[in-house]
C-alpha cells in the first residue's frame, strides 16, 4: 500500500528536521568552542582564574543529554611553579553556571595526565628539633580540600615529576586517582609506582568541617633513603639505604584526637653518623600511635 504523497513530505520534513537538530545540537557546539574568538575566551577565563596559560588541540562540545565537553591534548603552564598536560580531559559542565559566563564541572575525567612540580635539595637549616604535630597538618589539609569544588575527578595513567636542579628528583607514575567531594565530605583512592615510594595504594574519606575520617597507606619496597639523601645531604647523621613494606592506618575522631597504627618490615637499612656505617634489618615491627587532647 503506498502512503499518500502528503505523509511522504511530512516524513521528509521530519527527517529533515531531525538532521538540522544534530547539527545544531552535537557538530555546531564543537564549531563555535573552535572559532579563535571562543579560544581566546577560554584562555582569558583560565588566566584571570588561576594565573596560568592554557593551550589545546581542540575542543568536542555536546549538549545532549548533558553538557559534555572534550579538551584534547591540553596543556597548561604556570610560569615559575609548575606545568601540566593530558592526552585528553573530559569535562561534564554545569549549565546554569555555564550560562551565565562561568565554568562549573561536577565531574573531571583527565587520560594520561603529567604534572611537572620543581623543587630544591634542602640544606637542613631551620629544621627544628621536633616533628609538626600531625593534627595540625591534617586540619590544614581539610581546610584545602574545603576549597575542591563540589566534583567526581578521576585520573587514569598519570604521572608526577618533582623536579630538582642537574636532572635530579622524583617521579610518580602509572597513577589512578578516584576521587569525590559531595557537601563536608571527601572521599579518595589512589594508587601508582615510584622509585622512591615502590609500589603504593591509598584509601580514605574525610569529613572536613568534623574533621573525623580514616585513611589507609600500603608501601611495597619503598625506598625513602631517597629522600633523606636529596633534601639532607650535608646532615652527619645519613640514611645509606632503607627498604620498606608498610601499612599505615590513620583514624582521626574530632580535631584533637588521632590514632595511628603502622606494620612494616624493613629488609635492608644502613646508616651512617660521621661517616661510620650502621646495617641492620627488621623482620616486623608493629606501633601505634595516639595524639589527643584531654
Amino acid at each position: 500500500m503506498a502512503l499518500p504523497s502528503r505523509i511522504k513530505l511530512a516524513l521528509l520534513a521530519a527527517a529533515l528536521m531531525l538532521f538540522l537538530l544534530g547539527v545544531l545540537l552535537v557538530v555546531l557546539p564543537t564549531v563555535l568552542a573552535n572559532r579563535p574568538e571562543a579560544r581566546a575566551a577560554v584562555q582569558r577565563y583560565v588566566r584571570a582564574a588561576w594565573g596560568a596559560d592554557l593551550s589545546y588541540d581542540r575542543i568536542k562540545l555536546s549538549l545532549l543529554p548533558r553538557v559534555c565537553a572534550t579538551v584534547d591534548h591540553p596543556r597548561l603552564e604556570l610560569p615559575g611553579a609548575a606545568s601540566a598536560r593530558a592526552a585528553a580531559v573530559d569535562l561534564r559542565l554545569e549549565l546554569l553556571p555555564l550560562l551565565r559566563g562561568r565554568l562549573v564541572a561536577d565531574a573531571v575525567r583527565a587520560q594520561s595526565p603529567e604534572i611537572v612540580l620543581p623543587i630544591a635539595p634542602g640544606d637542613g637549616s631551620g629544621l627544628g628539633p621536633g616533628l609538626p604535630d600531625p593534627r595540625r597538618l591534617l586540619a590544614r589539609m581539610a581546610d584545602a580540600a574545603k576549597q575542591i569544588p563540589a566534583a567526581a575527578i578521576e585520573i587514569t595513567g598519570g604521572r608526577v615529576d618533582l623536579a630538582g636542579p642537574d636532572g635530579q628528583g622524583f617521579e610518580f607514575r602509572d597513577l589512578n586517582l578516584r576521587l569525590r567531594r559531595g557537601g563536608g565530605d571527601l572521599e579518595w583512592s589512589l594508587d601508582g609506582e615510584s622509585p622512591v615510594a615502590g609500589t603504593f595504594s591509598s584509601k580514605g574519606r574525610l569529613e572536613t568541617d568534623a574533621l573525623r575520617g580514616t585513611s589507609t597507606l600500603h608501601v611495597t619496597d619503598g625506598r625513602p633513603h631517597l629522600l633523606w639523601a636529596f633534601f639532607r645531604p650535608d646532615a652527619p647523621f645519613q640514611v645509606l639505604d632503607a627498604r620498606l613494606d608498610f601499612q599505615l592506618a590513620l583514624a582521626l575522631e574530632g580535631p584533637e584526637r588521632l590514632t595511628a597504627a603502622v606494620t612494616a618490615r624493613a629488609p635492608a637499612l644502613a646508616f651512617a653518623f660521621r661517616h661510620q656505617p650502621t646495617r641492620l634489618s627488621v623482620e616486623r615491627c608493629e606501633a601505634r600511635l595516639e595524639l589527643s587532647e584531654k
